[in-house]
């Protein structure tokens, strides 16, 4: 019902363009991803030639501006930056508080 956004490592080799799998892990995962209408959003490799790092959203434009970047320190996989679209509903209370500190019985 809510906004969902998953992100990780799940090394997983997917065919992403194909939706293709190598195996019974990856195609229950892809099974999974679309039972719950998750979309992978990662377009570039993040370890050699592979996207093994993945952020899956179920709502498009939920996350912006995404970019592959270098690994980090002597890491074999490369960083993932992106923007995750947040909304706050601002609710103004009427609710009258007393302060029953400033009375005078």
């Amino acid at each position: 019902e809510g906004k969902t956004v998953i992100m990780g490592d799940f090394n997983l080799h997917i065919d992403w363009v194909n939706q293709i799998s190598r195996g019974a892990e990856e195609e229950d995962s892809l099974e999974c991803m679309r039972d719950s209408f998750l979309n992978q959003n990662v377009e570039e490799p993040t370890r050699e030639r592979a996207i093994l790092d993945w952020v899956l959203i179920n709502e498009e434009g939920l996350v912006s501006r995404l970019v592959v970047r270098g690994p980090l320190g002597k890491s074999d996989h490369n960083m993932i930056e992106f923007f995750i679209r947040m909304e706050n509903d601002i609710v103004n209370s009427e609710t009258r508080v007393l302060n029953y500190k400033k009375s005078n019985f």
